[in-house]
């Protein structure tokens, strides 16, 4: 693993220590998180339709609304929840 000194200023560096103990963790697992969320917001992973497909297939049945009839009354609902648009 490698060693990367970074210098802060001294607000920046009683956020992550506030935040570090808040979490119990130490201020460089604080700072790894924060370059590793930069890193995927900059370079987005890039899925093939296989990929797609899998998570497709991971996600079924793990999203549960209290609408038992949603299939059969889809068309009263949207009516009631836009105002009979």
């Amino acid at each position: 693993m490698a060693t990367i000194n970074v210098r802060v200023d001294d607000e920046t560096d009683q956020q992550i220590r506030e935040e570090a103990e808040a979490l119990g963790l130490r201020r460089s697992d604080i700072v790894r998180m924060a370059l590793r969320q930069w890193m995927k917001m900059r370079h987005p992973r890039t899925y093939t339709g296989k990929q797609f497909v899998e998570m497709g297939r991971n996600s079924i049945g793990s999203v549960s609304i209290d609408i038992p009839d949603l299939a059969e009354r889809h068309e009263e609902y949207l009516r009631e929840a836009f105002g009979g648009r």
